[in-house]
């Protein structure tokens, strides 16, 4: 086999061009692999955690809103609804050390915090809130005489906010007024509740404990101690957990005493529970450590209450919590959840005991008991809610489980890896699930659990926002996906067709389809990982928009495919004896494995370009209109003579990669010419020809520099 290398110096140019799947949105930070924010504190590898955002998206009035980096301009608050258009920067921050880190989602707006990220910066911190407008996102608290915490606003891990009606309540630590208690210089620093409607004006104080927040130990008269632990809601209630105390019986231990307040959110919250503190202070009192409201039906407090330790439940005409549970829950009710949903269902709240046994109650003690599931380990995820069911998943399977009694439970197909800590989401009457630990697949199935099948690879960030358009995620490097500069916004598309095989493994049969009905020109297709009998044949002219295949193979013999938007293509083939037509009006991205075995692609009316290092036509593929390959970062292989045909000035490779021929030659008795036209930009048309002679199969590179 002989070997001809050709070498031309081109002078480059950057052109930039992404592709990912799910489908990038808009390409945020060109400028670097980075798009978010650094997370600030210690717990970056969290997505979700009390000192960083970790690419979580948040839904305000159908569109996804989420921190970004521009690689510019530093961190500022960014909106999506899964358009490129409809992507766009809400607030730019005062500089590049500010981050936001952390967002609370009510009825109609978005709370969040802005932190200085400089270590050498005074630490401040400010509330903002955003209903996903410009001119609807500003702040509503600085940091001038307020002490507000980072993730005041992190709405699964903070005990320090909650909703009620049109209202946002939240505890800072303030010096107002600016006065000291009983005249013996004890600053009147200390924890408020504050209540804002979302408007600078209607931002106030709405509760003032008595007294100053404890700060060493000094006695002044045996001044009133006072600290807000936690603030919940449920049903119509606001619920304040208060540790309020004296020098006198201040414990031994460091601990307050608390009192359990609730009021309606306008009226002036009262004490409804004080238990009676012990000789040991504090902790033969109360301790609760976390709440959680179920629906508006109760509120579950965990914690220690007159020496009984356990789960505890308050309905709303209650004023003494009652003991439900006597193991000890294993963490804060909230953290349950990984910052993803409320595991509740009706009256119904699941959770772990600290014995690791995924348990549920109705908040009564007889219906409160434990998932039994044969021979499955103690160590549940829980993955979220959907069709009236909770998924929960141990080291060897996952289920759906509505609680209704310890053995109500549907086991999920094998297909799923092993612990791979499954989240779900339902859309359009269908289920997804995302892995979040081991294996970065997805799937889908129908609402019953059938057609359980992977759809994609998608590299994503967990913790996304269902809008209209589909679920939007931040989607991260690695894998298949080369091309994506850093963690950028991007779409699972919710509303396509996927592939069963459930009648045939005839693409034109509507019945193999899901939703049923054979594909058009303007519906995402997905080929998912089926048996060999039941991949799909196209024998007749067929049309989709975006084209998806994982672990899958499509064939198309003696017909044409034509394609109006993008293929990702994970680990699987397009082949056989027909074409494929590349027909989008706003450019093809080719991503994943960029191959295909057809015997002809055509290029009409669209530019190609890839989302991988290196692309692979074993299909002459040829030039019908005035558009261009796109392959600045590619290494484009082309297999079958004549390679590319219908080339001009106005139809060439842009690439400052290398193209390769393979087979030159081959193909004929006599010696071949063939031309690699080529250009370093989209106007510097600069082809080379060679001959090859038939007495080997030649391979031919040509490196651009």
């Amino acid at each position: 086999m002989k070997k001809i290398v050709i070498i031309i110096l081109l002078f480059t140019s950057t052109i930039n061009l992404r592709a990912q799947h799910p489908w990038m949105i808009k390409d945020i930070n060109a400028t670097s692999t980075s798009t978010f924010p650094s997370p600030v504190g210690n717990n970056s590898s969290d997505p979700v955690n009390p000192y960083s955002l970790g690419g979580k998206s948040f839904l305000v009035n159908g569109v996804a809103v989420f921190s970004a980096n521009d690689g510019i301009n530093g961190d500022g608050l960014w909106r999506s609804d899964g358009t490129a258009a409809g992507t766009y920067l809400l607030q730019l921050f005062a500089s590049v050390n500010h981050a936001v880190t952390s967002m609370y989602e009510t009825e109609g707006l978005l709370y969040f915090t802005v932190y200085v990220t400089d270590i050498t910066s005074p630490k401040e911190c400010t509330l903002w809130r955003t209903d996903g407008t410009v001119a609807g996102t500003f702040q509503i608290l600085s940091n001038q005489k307020h002490t507000i915490s980072q993730g005041l606003c992190q709405k699964y891990y903070s005990n320090s906010a909650a909703a009620l009606g049109n209202y946002f309540y939240f505890m800072v630590t303030d010096t107002l007024p600016d006065v000291v208690v009983n005249g013996n210089n004890w600053p009147n620093i200390h924890d408020r509740v504050y209540k804002t409607d979302g408007t600078l004006g209607g931002t106030t104080v709405y509760y003032d404990p008595p007294g100053a927040r404890y700060n060493g130990y000094q006695s002044y008269n045996n001044p009133v101690l006072s600290d807000i632990h936690q603030i919940n809601s449920s049903g119509s209630n606001l619920y304040i957990i208060e540790d309020v105390t004296t020098f006198k019986n201040f414990d031994s231990f460091g601990l307050f005493p608390q009192l359990l307040l609730r009021s309606d959110g306008i009226s002036q919250p009262i004490t409804i529970f004080a238990p009676q503190v012990g000789a040991s202070g504090g902790s033969s009192g109360m301790y609760l450590t976390s709440t959680a409201d179920v629906n508006g039906n109760y509120l579950l407090i965990n914690g220690t209450i007159s020496d009984q330790a356990g789960l505890f439940r308050l309905y709303s005409n209650e004023t003494a919590p009652i003991w439900i549970d006597t193991s000890s829950v294993l963490l804060n009710l909230t953290r349950q959840t990984n910052g993803i949903f409320n595991p509740a269902i009706g009256n119904r709240f699941f959770y772990r005991a600290a014995s690791g046994k995924l348990k549920v109650t109705d908040g009564t003690i007889a219906g409160t008991y434990n998932f039994e599931e044969p021979g499955t380990g103690d160590l549940f995820y829980l993955g979220g809610i959907a069709n009236n069911k909770i998924l929960v998943s141990n080291i060897t399977n996952s289920f759906f489980w509505d609680g209704a009694s310890p053995t109500s439970y549907v086991k999920l197909d094998s297909i799923v890896s092993a612990f791979d800590a499954l989240h779900v989401f339902q859309a359009n009457n269908k289920l997804f699930y995302l892995g979040n630990l081991t294996d970065k697949i997805a799937w889908t199935s129908e609402l019953d659990g059938s057609n359980f099948l992977r759809v994609f690879y998608y590299y994503g960030i967990p913790g996304g926002a269902l809008t209209p358009n589909g679920y939007i995620v931040q989607l991260g490097t690695g894998g298949q996906n080369n091309f994506d500069a850093g963690n950028e916004p991007g779409i699972f598309k919710t509303n396509f067709k996927i592939f069963t095989g459930n009648v045939s493994n005839d693409w034109a049969t509507a019945n193999n389809w899901s939703p049923a009905g054979v594909p058009g020109a303007a519906d995402d297709v997905v080929i998912p990982a089926l048996n060999a009998a039941k991949f799909p044949i196209i024998s007749r002219a067929a049309a989709c928009n975006n084209l998806t295949l994982c672990n899958g193979l499509l064939t198309i013999t003696g017909a044409n495919l034509n394609i109006n938007g993008n293929v990702a293509n994970y680990l699987s083939t397009i082949t056989g004896t027909g074409s494929v037509t590349f027909k989008s009006t706003t450019g093809a991205k080719i991503s994943g494995n960029a191959f295909l075995d057809v015997a002809n692609v055509y290029i009409n009316g669209t530019d190609v370009g890839f989302g991988t290092k290196s692309a692979t036509f074993n299909s002459v593929v040829t030039f019908q209109t005035d558009n261009k390959i796109l392959a600045p970062y590619t290494s484009t292989f082309f297999l079958k003579p004549p390679f590319i045909a219908g080339y001009n000035a106005k139809r060439f490779v842009v690439t400052n990669k290398d193209l390769i021929y393979y087979n030159a030659g081959s193909a004929t008795t006599t010696d071949s010419i063939f031309t690699m036209p080529i250009g370093n930009s989209n106007t510097s048309y600069t082809p080379v020809s060679f001959v090859d002679s038939n007495d080997s199969n030649g391979i031919v590179y040509l490196s651009v520099a």
